[in-house]
């Protein structure tokens, strides 16, 4: 009995998951704006610096330019939060798909116990 409620306590509820998806999404669709602003402003890439590490950092580093990254991705690369919109709204059709599979499931489980093996 302890065991299936440990085994429940460790599962995430759906609705963390679907945050964690969305705030993934986000936050990759701030990157990928942030670098697109940068190339365009400030010649990010053309210091050699085009890697992961260098892309990341760079989305924390324009925070301070957020309404010029904002105006600048509206006005040039409509399409990058129309994807972003899309995908948010994909990770919450997902999590309504893990609802309806989490009721489909039977509320209690139980492991088929190996015959002569202790419980």
């Amino acid at each position: 009995m302890e065991q299936e409620e440990q085994e429940e306590g460790q599962q995430k509820p759906v609705l963390w998951v679907v945050l964690a998806l969305m705030a993934t999404i986000a936050f990759l669709g701030w990157a990928f704006a942030a670098a697109a602003y940068a190339t365009e402003h400030e010649d990010l890439w053309a210091a050699g610096r085009a890697s992961r590490r260098a892309f990341l950092s760079n989305a924390i580093h324009q925070l301070p330019n957020a309404s010029a990254v904002i105006s600048y991705t509206l006005k040039e690369r409509l399409w990058l939060p129309i994807v972003v919109a899309v995908l948010e709204v994909l990770a919450i059709a997902f999590g309504f798909v893990l609802k309806a599979v989490e009721r489909e499931m039977p509320s209690q489980r139980r492991r088929k116990r190996l015959p002569g093996r202790p419980r």
